[in-house]
């Protein structure tokens, strides 16, 4: 039956595109003790399985598979994964050159060049060639960019496709399984120094808990606050809370300054858990409310970006204070970290915020400015900036007789770079929402994956000539060496904490996977704040890393 599914979308390839794209990432979601392919990995393995059992694109270019044209499904999907690789890292990456976190750049160029060396030293000991290697080396690091990247140099993308599937394994496990071991092996355990504790009413509450803002509603009884306006009560300075709501009767009615409380009413307020027991002290008990659950209003994101706020701490800038705003949480590199006041922010952290518009909007002037909505894209920004990097990458300059060229990946990480740091272009604004970008660059990952192996399981089926072993024995070293290589310099070198070599190490290899588990291990989040420093860097350096291993074996 799969056989003839296969037969009959042979004739509609886009609809065998989706199907790979969509088994692929059923697959790829699914999840054992935190351990999984990723999406990209269901993709690729249900791409090898399909084209190995027929699953061909003969009706889109021509039976001629050796000799596809320029413009294909995959190379689409390169394009917008490149260029959205570029804009994202974007901020950080120009940060970070700049900036105070050199050791956390050093930390992943030596992890970079470590996997890079590993994957040359194993080419020539072994026999590899190019396609090989540079799939090996993508799969040792679970790094679809260096993939992405190696395909426009790899002469046989059968093959690159193939390595990369052989080495992902280990790649995947070997890196969670030393997440788990070497910190004990070494007795330097992840947990050690990590925690603290905050002394509150109820007694003993940890950092982390004390920390993380909520939404509560409780309802008004305490004679003391009835018939008092909340700028008499003024709960921001007294309370550290922002009412967000509140219910009377029926009516759920939107708080201002000169709103006042009667005996009866449910507060909306969010905040963090000491701050919510002083309110439950002052206005009366915790009173769940469906109807005032389902009317909180989301955070509005703040993107960091003036210089006056740069640098500085949460406390210094004191939005509960002085905007009667609650930052309920900081993203940063896609984490999200603990808004303590001690927090030091970077440019381009987005704060989640709650509080009102007017507040937030003014705050927003003073930090940075709002995120768009998430429903608008500047659909003409971003698409001049695919074509700025095409026309980059396409340009060449003869020296000495030879020409060199930054070739497609290059002129659209290069782009994406400049566009994801500056956002704009003139007046027009370049931000695109986090949703938009998010779709984007999976969109073009996995339409890349599935073509790439599609051919691969289809040179599989063949005869494809390549050695198995040396490809394993090569992922292995690259992916075992680099982690102890980085680790050793984190600290011996730079004399990092564990917890803050692990987030390094993790950001290095670009691997959120492993991100996750050593924040179980540590019982908390503090690896983000190494993981996020290197991400950046090493997610621009492992794509170049993809072509180097190409050009260099």
């Amino acid at each position: 039956m799969l056989r003839t599914l296969i037969e009959y979308l042979n004739d509609i390839p886009l609809g065998g595109i989706m199907l790979v794209v969509a088994l692929g990432w059923l697959v790829g979601r699914l999840e054992w003790r935190g351990i999984g392919l990723s999406p990209s990995g269901g993709v690729l393995l249900m791409a090898l399985v399909l084209g190995y059992l027929g699953m061909n694109f003969d009706a889109l270019y021509g039976a001629d598979n050796g000799n596809l044209p320029r413009m294909t499904i995959g190379s689409f999907g390169f394009a917008l994964f490149i260029y959205a690789i570029g804009f994202e890292a974007g901020p950080r990456f120009f940060s970070a050159l700049a900036g105070s976190g050199l050791k956390f750049v050093s930390l992943a160029a030596v992890t970079n060049v470590l996997a890079l060396g590993t994957a040359v030293g194993g080419a020539y000991l072994f026999g590899l060639e190019s396609s090989s290697a540079a799939g090996a080396l993508a799969g040792a690091m679970t790094s679809t960019p260096a993939l992405v990247a190696a395909s426009e140099a790899a002469p046989e993308i059968g093959r690159l496709s193939v390595a990369y599937a052989l080495a992902y394994p280990w790649g995947q496990l070997g890196l969670l399984l030393m997440v788990a071991v070497l910190p004990r092996l070494v007795r330097r355990p992840l947990a050690a120094g990590t925690e603290d504790t905050t002394e509150g009413d109820g007694g003993e509450v940890s950092l982390r808990e004390s920390t993380l803002a909520r939404a509560r509603s409780y309802l008004v009884e305490n004679p003391e606050s009835d018939g008092k306006s909340l700028r008499d009560l003024r709960l921001p300075a007294t309370t550290g809370c922002v009412v967000t709501r509140v219910r009377r009767g029926d009516e759920v009615l939107l708080p201002g300054p000169e709103m006042v409380l009667k005996l009866g009413d449910i507060v909306m307020a969010s905040g963090k858990l000491v701050a919510l027991e002083k309110l439950e002290a002052l206005i009366g008990p915790e009173k769940y409310d469906t109807v005032l659950r389902n009317s909180v209003p989301s955070p509005r994101r703040i993107l960091v970006a003036n210089k006056a706020a740069i640098g500085r701490t949460l406390s210094e800038l004191d939005l509960l204070g002085r905007d009667k705003c609650l930052v309920v949480r900081v993203e940063r590199e896609h984490q999200y970290l603990e808004p303590v006041g001690s927090l030091e922010l970077q440019r381009f952290d987005v704060l989640e915020v709650v509080g009102r518009q007017a507040r937030i909007r003014d705050a927003a002037t003073r930090i940075g400015f709002l995120e768009q909505p998430e429903y608008e894209t500047n659909i003409a920004i971003y698409a001049l900036g695919i074509l700025a990097g095409l026309l980059l990458g396409h340009l060449r300059i003869e020296l000495g007789g030879v020409g060199l060229s930054m070739g497609a990946a290059g002129g659209l990480l290069l782009v994406g770079l400049l566009l994801g740091r500056f956002r704009r272009v003139g007046r027009f604004s370049a931000n695109v929402p986090k949703p938009a970008r998010q779709l984007v660059r999976d969109l073009g990952i996995l339409l890349f994956v599935s073509e790439a192996g599609v051919r691969g399981g289809a040179a599989l089926q063949a005869g494809l000539d390549i050695s198995p072993w040396a490809v394993l024995v090569t992922g292995f070293a690259c992916t075992t060496l680099t982690v102890l290589g980085t680790l050793l310099f984190a600290g011996k070198v730079l004399r990092l904490k564990p917890i803050d070599a692990w987030g390094g190490l993790c950001g290095g290899m670009t691997s959120t996977t492993s991100l996750e588990a050593v924040n179980r291990q540590a019982g908390n989040s503090d690896a983000v704040v190494g993981y996020a420093a290197t991400y950046a860097v090493a997610s621009v350096l492992i794509t170049l890393a993809g072509q180097l291993a190409v050009a260099l074996t």
